[in-house]
């Protein structure tokens, strides 16, 4: 049973909520912006500032803000992500700015510390009119303002902490978690933060969760969604908001929740900040692990919210040929500094496996296909011999050794923009390679520490 854990989550509270200097600071900024683009000459007939800073569930020391540029929904796709773009590049004109892509493009910028989304919309009634995915974002902005309460607002920030604290936050593609507004929403459902961990702690695979009653049956969302998560969006009834959340990040959070019910603790709000093993360390389990890493230089230009989705799917081809070739993978991961350099990992039960491998033939009844199998295989280690009735022969492999295999694989392998323009240039690296960035870049640092030491932080809290 679980004691009274409220005035630990009080106080949890009170560090985690933006100070008043702070919503005064966001606030000047985010007025004077909107004024800005009020004023430019343009189509756009509204300005909106949305997401968790507007609707006061922010976490203090948060720096993004998004500002949506809302549009005629008669004004066509061309001229409107024109115009999103040339608002954009306008109002960070002399300042840092990028050029990123969602749907479509946008521009993201730096004033003050703060990051600036400039996001072009579709002003509509509601999503049955939508003409691009980022138009429900202002109908998220009145329906969470209707009904958040004063008290769920700092709720939301106790659970957007505690997903932050078990790297379970974020719905990008590096890290495919929990979107703010999917925790909003969970908030919003079972009332606090608590009570959300209670019920998520005992979750099961197809749970649904359907505010507006959108579905009869649970059942019935299960069918449409056919995901673990179905969180139905009550803005539309057509959109899963946890559509992004890997089943992975899916039973960590429920691991998580189970945890802390188990041992409530500030650190899963407050984790230590990661570091990297000592060196000799990470040597030292370089020799007791079956390691291989890939490295190739990370495109120019490339947005990072295209790439990683990329990245992580390079993963996954490299470790379903090297399966299919025998070899026994424990675990993969991936990581970029989003500037130089993009590492693989693949952690191996063995990195060479028997040079002989056995091909079981057809039933010896089956003479039209068993006449085939005979003639097509060549340079036969020992066979052709009968076992249980069918014709079985052994040949040597092309590759036994999961280095020369990874090698010639990725040489082969088809990848889409931008990342065909550097796969030719990867290479299996070997750890006199790795380790001069281990001692460069702390996040590769974390990364490779996380990757070998292979066990969730939480349970150690």
């Amino acid at each position: 049973m679980v004691k009274n854990i409220r005035p630990m989550l009080e106080k949890i509270i009170k560090r985690i909520r933006p100070s008043k200097k702070e919503k005064d600071v966001e606030k000047k900024l985010v007025d004077k912006i909107i004024k800005k683009i009020k004023g430019l000459e343009g189509k756009h007939i509204e300005v909106m500032h949305c997401g968790s800073s507007a609707r006061d569930t922010d976490i203090g020391g948060d720096k993004d803000l998004d500002i949506f540029v809302l549009f005629p929904k008669k004004m066509n796709r061309e001229e409107f992500e024109k115009e999103g773009l040339r608002i954009g590049r306008t109002i960070f004109k002399g300042k840092k700015w990028e050029e990123c892509y969602s749907e479509h493009p946008y521009v993201r910028g730096y004033v003050d510390n703060f990051a600036i989304e400039i996001v072009p919309s579709y002003k509509v009634e509601d999503a049955s009119l939508m003409q691009s995915a980022v138009d429900r974002s202002p109908l998220h902005q009145k329906y969470l303002l209707e009904r958040l309460t004063e008290k769920q607002k700092d709720e939301v920030r106790l659970l957007r902490a505690f997903l932050k604290g078990i790297d379970c936050y974020g719905a990008k593609l590096k890290v495919n978690s929990m979107p703010g507004y999917a925790v909003e929403l969970l908030i919003l459902h079972y009332g606090s933060f608590f009570d959300c961990v209670k019920a998520s702690a005992v979750w099961k695979n197809g749970e649904v969760i359907d505010i507006e009653k959108y579905y009869s049956e649970p059942s019935e969302a299960k069918k449409k969604f056919n995901h673990h998560l179905n969180l139905v969006d009550p803005t539309d009834k057509n959109r899963n908001v946890a559509a992004a959340v890997s089943y992975n990040q899916f039973a960590r959070f429920i691991a998580a929740c189970r945890k802390f019910l188990e041992k409530p603790n500030e650190k899963f709000f407050f984790p230590k900040k990661k570091k990297g093993w000592p060196l000799a360390k990470i040597k030292k389990m370089f020799k007791e692990k079956e390691i291989l890493i890939l490295k190739m230089p990370y495109p120019k230009k490339a947005i990072s919210d295209v790439i990683y989705g990329q990245i992580k799917n390079l993963t996954k081809k490299l470790e379903t040929q090297l399966k299919l070739n025998d070899f026994i993978v424990k675990s993969s991961g991936e990581w970029t500094d989003e500037k130089n350099a993009i590492v693989h990992a693949f952690e191996f039960e063995s990195l060479e496996i028997e040079r002989v491998k056995k091909h079981l033939g057809p039933e010896i009844a089956d003479a039209k296909n068993a006449a085939i199998f005979l003639k097509s295989h060549k340079k036969i280690i020992s066979g052709p011999i009968i076992e249980n009735g069918r014709w079985v022969i052994e040949k040597e492999r092309k590759f036994w050794n999961a280095k020369g295999f990874l090698k010639a694989e990725i040489k082969k392998i088809l990848v889409k923009d931008p990342l065909n323009k550097t796969i030719k240039k990867a290479r299996v690296v070997e750890e006199k390679d790795i380790l001069p960035i281990y001692k460069k870049d702390c996040e590769f640092a974390s990364f490779l520490t996380a990757f070998l030491k292979n066990r969730e932080d939480f349970l150690d809290w």
